[in-house]
């Protein structure tokens, strides 16, 4: 088991736990970590790498490590990301940009891990969050909030004096 455990409002580490032994190793730190969806973490389909969110560079941005051996992270996103997703072959990173796209970076784990160029998968949508992604990586789910959702409601009661009255038998 992976996870995040903040050390303090900007800060954190991630610890593996190993449920045979009974063991638990940090195996790195984050300097600051910050918002909600830092502690978001994924194991590739075969399990040698961990994707995560940091803003260790001063914005968010998405980078992998090699696992166990937890070597140096290497950058994902370009111009920043977060809520990071392998997809299940392990062939395709997707991310959500800052301005909203699903950004989608090729993978190859032939002899360790090349990452490709960062390209336009889906388009930003004003009102739409990320997303799950298919089993074979070519559909999205995302929510859709439309704009009279966002907007706020106003509900008018009239005669509620009267009504409250009658209820407590006053009349």
């Amino acid at each position: 088991l992976v996870f995040l455990v903040r050390s303090g409002p900007n800060a954190g580490d991630y610890l593996a736990y190993d449920f045979t032994s009974g063991q638990r190793r940090v195996l790195f730190s984050l300097q600051a970590a910050q918002g909600p969806e830092t502690g978001t973490l994924q194991f590739s389909p075969d399990g040698k790498w961990l994707l995560y969110q940091s803003e260790d560079a001063g914005a968010s941005e998405i980078y992998v490590r090699s696992y166990p051996a937890m070597g140096a992270p290497r950058r994902v996103s370009s111009g920043g990301g977060r809520l990071g997703h392998w997809s299940a072959d392990g062939r395709t990173i997707v991310y959500e940009s800052p301005g909203g796209a699903v950004m989608s970076v090729a993978v190859r784990l032939d002899e360790g891990l090349t990452l490709g160029t960062p390209e336009v998968a889906l388009d930003a949508d004003e009102f739409s969050g990320l997303f799950g992604v298919s089993s074979d990586g070519q559909r999205f789910l995302r929510f859709h909030l439309s704009q009279e959702a966002l907007m706020p409601q106003l509900r008018v009661v009239t005669g509620w004096l009267a009504g409250l009255a009658e209820a407590s038998g006053g009349g």
